[in-house]
């Protein structure tokens, strides 16, 4: 029974000795001993508070109304006599025409809350397929039929986001210029088809987007939302992509 004991305090003396030992070496500055502190715990960081940069790529669909820019000869040297001068009339409003197409772009976070600057480059087609407008303003009266239509724009903005892990909010405000070309095939009553020509029209821009971001993980997220332009090519869009986060 005796030996049992001498065993069982040899086990806890051995399992208390680091601890005294430890403390043992916690010293004044005149070698004195003291208490030993314990290490303030690591500071919890997550992920999120490092990033500061992002970029987007995200197909979009835009239902666009032409009718609020002046579409005219993209190279007016190379129209007939006729066309020099002239411009579109009677082009689809009331959002008739389908733009689609790709935006990649992206910005900065100064802080966590802020996105300042967000810019973005879109890309995008539509298709007509044979609208009829008028052509006026050259040598004659004429009428055409619009195809094609090609889409480039460039934004700048700014705004804010929500946080709730793992899906973030954001608003933005943004101005741009907007640049359209458009496939016309001419002609006139009295002589005849003159051939497919390109017009095109300059869109100084302003609007608002809405969205929301779902995070897949720590680098990359699901993005989707809502865009208003307000003025030249008036315009809805909804767009759906990825978004990247460093």
């Amino acid at each position: 029974m005796t030996t049992r004991w001498v065993l069982f305090a040899a086990l806890v003396l051995a399992t208390l000795t680091p601890s005294v030992i430890a403390c043992a070496d916690c010293r004044d500055a005149t070698g004195e001993p003291i208490a030993c502190a314990t290490p303030p715990p690591p500071e919890e960081h997550t992920h999120r508070e490092h990033e500061s940069g992002y970029f987007n790529f995200y197909p979009f669909i835009d239902l666009s109304d032409l009718s609020g820019v002046r579409f005219t000869p993209d190279n007016p040297r190379s129209v007939p006599e006729l066309e020099r001068g002239a411009h579109l009339t009677g082009l689809p409003s009331n959002f008739d025409l389908a733009i689609a197409g790709f935006t990649i772009g992206g910005g900065y976070r100064p802080v966590p809350w802020l996105r300042l600057p967000d810019v973005s480059v879109s890309f995008g087609y539509g298709d007509l397929s044979g609208a009829n407008v008028g052509i006026i303003g050259g040598g004659q009266a004429l009428t055409g039929s619009v195809h094609d239509v090609w889409m480039v724009r460039a934004q700048v903005g700014g705004g804010f986001d929500l946080d709730l892990d793992p899906i973030r909010f954001f608003l933005l405000g943004h101005v741009g210029i907007g640049g359209y070309f458009a496939q016309v095939d001419v002609g006139g009553s009295s002589i005849g088809g003159l051939g497919s020509d390109t017009y095109s029209a300059l869109s100084l821009e302003a609007g608002w987007t809405a969205g929301m971001e779902i995070e897949l993980n720590r680098d990359l997220a699901y993005t989707f939302g809502y865009r208003h332009i307000h003025t030249g090519v008036e315009q809805n869009t909804f767009f759906f992509g990825l978004n990247g986060r460093f």
